[in-house]
Formats: C-alpha cells, structure tokens, sequence
C-alpha cells in the first residue's frame, strides 16, 4: 500500500495540464488517488464542494511546486496539496561510492521515477 503526507497550500493552485480529475467525497480520497499512480506528484483539490453532488473536484498532477513553482498562483476556489517535504536526505550514490546532500523532493521524484520503471518492465 503507497503512503505519503502531504502538505496543504491553502487557497493556491499549481496551474498545469492535470493527468486526471474526478470528483471525491473527501480530499483524502484525492490523495489516496495520487500516490497510487507513480506519474502523480500533487494534486489540487476544489477549496468548496459542487452545490449538487456535494462532491469535491480533484485533479492530479504530473509535477508539484518544488520543480515548477513558476506555475504556483493564488486560487480563490483550490487549494493545492503537496508531498510533505522535511528538508534533506542523505543518498549513497552506488556508481561513485559517494554520499550526497539532496532535497526530499529531489529523492522522492527520484524514487517514484524507479518506481514507475518498475512497473513498466513489471507489466511486460
């Protein structure tokens, strides 16, 4: 079962191309969503839900803010939810026996990559 805690930007939107939306009873469900799809980082969530259904939209997102903060904006209608990030990690670098200093972000983009290159070679 893939886990992650995400981190909530209040009343902002990372304003891409989403890879899907749906309408979810709870932003749990959302999040829930994108950690079990590898090309998923974040996703935005509707700040209020449909005045019909009751639902909330969710859309899921191939990048977050940390590697296209360019397209981070103020929303009056989403708030944006992103992988929780707790500042460095230490990575043995196998091919040059050295360690590195990198960013949570950078190693868990680096891990769903590997991730989602096993699933690929997984469903062949």
């Amino acid at each position: 079962m893939a886990y992650a805690r995400f981190k909530a930007h209040k009343f902002s939107l990372l304003k891409i191309t989403n890879i899907g939306s749906d309408y979810v009873l709870k932003g749990s469900e959302c999040g829930l969503a994108c950690v079990n799809i590898p090309s998923c980082f974040s996703f935005n969530l509707a700040a209020f839900s449909n005045i019909v259904n009751g639902k909330i939209l969710c859309e899921l997102l191939p990048s977050d803010i940390y590697n296209n903060s360019k397209n981070f904006v103020a929303s009056q209608f989403y708030h944006h939810y992103s992988i929780k990030v707790s500042g460095k990690s230490t990575l043995k670098l196998k091919h040059f026996g050295t360690k590195a200093l990198i960013n949570d972000s950078q190693l868990i983009t680096k891990l769903r990559v590997i991730s989602f290159a096993l699933c690929i070679i997984l469903k062949r």
